[in-house]
């Protein structure tokens, strides 16, 4: 399980460090604009301007440099619950005085 965090977690950083260098920046406009923001609140209120808002932050992080951290980020939480559950699988489970494993 180590071996396969260690994995996870160079071949992403690898990765995200070549889409760093190759990274081009976005085509779109982040964000709403002012009239757009109005339009989108008369019909389905500010609840809708920030999904709205959400949704356009999201998926920004799949474009550019931004994508170059989201892979970097994501690896290294993969990578870590690999190593956490690894420490997990080599506890001791432990043995009463008779020798015997508790369950």
């Amino acid at each position: 399980m180590r071996r396969t965090g260690a994995v996870i977690l160079s071949v992403g950083l690898v990765i995200a460090l070549v889409i760093g260098m190759t990274a081009r920046s976005p085509d779109f406009e982040e964000g709403v604009d002012s009239h757009e923001a109005s339009a989108i609140a008369r019909i389905g209120g500010t609840a809708t301007v920030r999904t709205v808002e959400l949704d356009q932050w999201l998926a920004s992080l799949w474009h550019g440099e931004r994508l170059a951290w989201t892979i970097a980020v994501l690896s290294a939480f993969v990578g870590a619950g690999c190593f956490y559950i690894a420490g997990l699988m080599d506890e001791d489970v432990g043995e009463d005085d008779d020798g015997d494993e508790r369950k």
